[in-house]
């Protein structure tokens, strides 16, 4: 059975600057469940993650020209949605303490011994978190997350379909957030589902 091309970053990239739908799609596909994941365990609403998710990605569609001239998507992906969701939850938020946390954290670009102390912190608690994933999940997140590999990619490297990956690595991203909001809350549960789902 012959199986179906599969495209670089840069190649789905230039598809959607010209406007192909499908490879939208396929980006699409490729990215939601990471932003769908962070806003839902901020908001506790489905339907407003759902309109987080769609809104981030129309942003991006509304420059899809830029597009091809950007060297890392992950990260402008992770800019884009972090900015988005952090904006939403400073409008909804009735928590002043906990938005005026966040607006300070990611609005002071200086290193502080305070910043420093939450990012060990986070890293330490995602760490754990993976650590307490089964085998084949802790390999299938840690290729699309450390190597940057997408699912078709990682399905070739272990040599898994590419549904079977995208099933491994749902229930990586599950555990994993469980894991965090049993173990962090308020700014640095934030800063480690950042880490942990976009970056």
């Amino acid at each position: 059975m012959q199986s179906s091309p599969t495209y670089t970053e840069s190649e789905i990239l230039q598809q959607i600057a010209l406007g192909d739908e499908s490879a939208f799609r396929a980006l699409f596909n490729e990215h939601w469940q990471n932003i769908y994941g962070v806003a839902y365990m901020l908001t506790k609403s489905a339907p407003m993650a759902e309109d987080m998710v769609q809104d981030i990605f129309l942003k991006i569609w509304m420059k899809k020209e830029q597009l091809p001239a950007i060297e890392n998507f992950r990260n402008y992906l992770f800019i884009v949605a972090r900015n988005h969701i952090f904006n939403e939850l400073k409008k909804r938020s009735t928590d002043i303490l906990f938005t005026d946390q966040l607006l300070d954290y990611f609005h002071d670009n200086k290193t502080t011994p305070e910043k420093k102390l939450l990012q060990k912190e986070a890293s330490h608690l995602i760490q754990q978190a993976i650590d307490r994933l089964p085998q084949q999940q802790k390999m299938v997140y840690r290729l699309s997350r450390e190597e940057g590999l997408s699912r078709n990619e990682i399905a070739e490297r272990l040599e898994l379909s590419p549904n079977t990956v995208r099933n491994h690595l749902s229930k990586a991203l599950e555990m994993i957030r469980q894991s965090l909001q049993h173990d962090a809350s308020g700014l640095l549960l934030w800063i480690c589902l950042t880490e942990a789902f976009l970056a």
